[in-house]
């Protein structure tokens, strides 16, 4: 149910901007009443935390995980170097939280 919640959260944020996001609308969105919306979140801004937590949790995973795995040869037989893959899987996670930075006033990153 969260999950639901969260992307759909996501979702409302990209297409419309964090200020004019409601529970009412991500609840909709979700296939939820605004009450069991409520049981899991106080507002908006908790789940869009939330679920911002739960990508970047997802997308180091990933990161770490490509950086690690054995890589299969490419063409020609040369080895691709784990820097290079866990590179490219970090710019396509940054790529799709992008609009979501855009949406919410801050970038990826900004902080750091």
């Amino acid at each position: 149910m969260r999950e639901r919640l969260f992307a759909a959260t996501i979702e409302e944020t990209r297409e419309h901007g964090y200020g004019h996001t409601s529970v009412a609308e991500v609840a909709a969105r979700a296939g939820l009443s605004p009450a069991c919306f409520q049981e899991h979140f106080p507002g908006v801004e908790q789940c869009l935390l939330q679920a911002l937590h739960a990508l970047a949790l997802q997308a180091h995973a990933h990161v770490i995980s490509a950086y690690y795995a054995p890589q299969a040869p490419r063409e020609g037989g040369a080895f691709e170097e784990p820097a290079t893959a866990a590179q490219q899987l970090l710019e396509r996670v940054l790529a799709c939280l992008v609009p979501i930075a855009a949406a919410t006033g801050g970038s990826p990153g900004e902080g750091l």
